[in-house]
């Protein structure tokens, strides 16, 4: 396959259809779909293929940020008669939402059809819709004022605060 160009087409976002263990807890993994096509801008023929993906923080060199561990994301997709596949990446490796906090991160895809293996061009993680939601919140959060080492009964989330948290000044159990 040396010397044939793949182009693909990959729209990122995080994946909602997860089932979430805790009331606000972010999945560890995001929903990437793309598209093989071959130097003729043809899709690839259809059948399994292997995939490796990985976290850049430059769109060329730099270092790879996930999963930087032992082994690696690699799953085995099948694309159809269009070329079109997706992929769950996070679910053999979780992604750290710490991740994110910077937002120069890029998706690396190696994709093996049967030869040697080709890396696509990276694409930058930008935002979706639920991230500026996020962002409104945490602003939500950061504005939020009460006066050092005060609390009142509307800042409290219900259960959030434990007896054992507060100690033997003035609070009772229950």
């Amino acid at each position: 396959m040396r010397g044939r160009v793949i182009t693909w087409i990959a729209a990122v976002s995080l994946c909602l259809g997860m089932t979430m263990v805790a009331v606000g807890q972010v999945p560890q993994q995001i929903s990437v779909q793309g598209r093989l096509t071959g130097s003729d801008g043809m899709p690839l023929p259809p059948g399994p293929k292997i995939f490796v993906f990985k976290i850049y923080d430059s769109p060329t060199g730099g270092s790879e940020i996930w999963p930087a561990i032992a082994g690696q994301e690699e799953h085995i997709l099948q694309t159809d008669d269009n070329g079109l596949w997706t992929a769950q990446i996070g679910w053999l490796i979780p992604i750290p939402a710490e991740m994110f906090i910077d937002p120069g991160r890029w998706l690396e895809v190696i994709v093996n059809t049967g030869g040697i293996p080709d890396t696509l061009p990276r694409i930058q993680f930008l935002t979706d819709p639920f991230s500026f939601h996020t962002a409104v919140s945490n602003e939500a959060l950061i504005s939020f004022s009460a006066a050092p080492n005060s609390v009142n009964s509307d800042a409290i989330i219900n259960g959030s605060i434990q007896f054992m948290d507060v100690g033997d000044n003035g609070a009772a159990p229950g």
